[in-house]
């Protein structure tokens, strides 16, 4: 059987990017134009190591739903994630639909 990502941010506030969770991992997928995501030079499949604090290793697919969950409610996010093999840390505020 074959598995599927869970999507999530869609459609939930913008962040100028969305995200799923992939085996037990958060995987930043797509991004906006001319948006701070595109700007940091996220491309799809980054890893995103944490949120807002808080770090999603050692915790399961539903823990981290739950935790994005939350975390996409905020006004802005600050995310810590791999890009060639160094962490690196942005801040993203919530993008106004017009």
């Amino acid at each position: 059987m074959k598995k599927y990502p869970h999507r999530l941010n869609h459609p939930k506030p913008n962040f100028g990017f969305e995200i799923i969770t992939e085996e037990n991992k958060v995987i930043e997928v797509l991004y906006g134009e001319n948006t701070k995501a595109q700007k940091s030079r996220f491309s799809s499949g980054t890893e995103i190591k944490e949120i807002n604090g808080i770090a999603f290793n050692s915790k399961s697919s539903c823990e981290i739903e739950k935790i994005l969950e939350i975390e996409f409610s905020k006004k802005k996010l600050r995310i810590t994630y791999l890009k060639s093999g160094i962490e690196k840390t942005r801040v993203f505020g919530l993008i106004k639909n017009k």
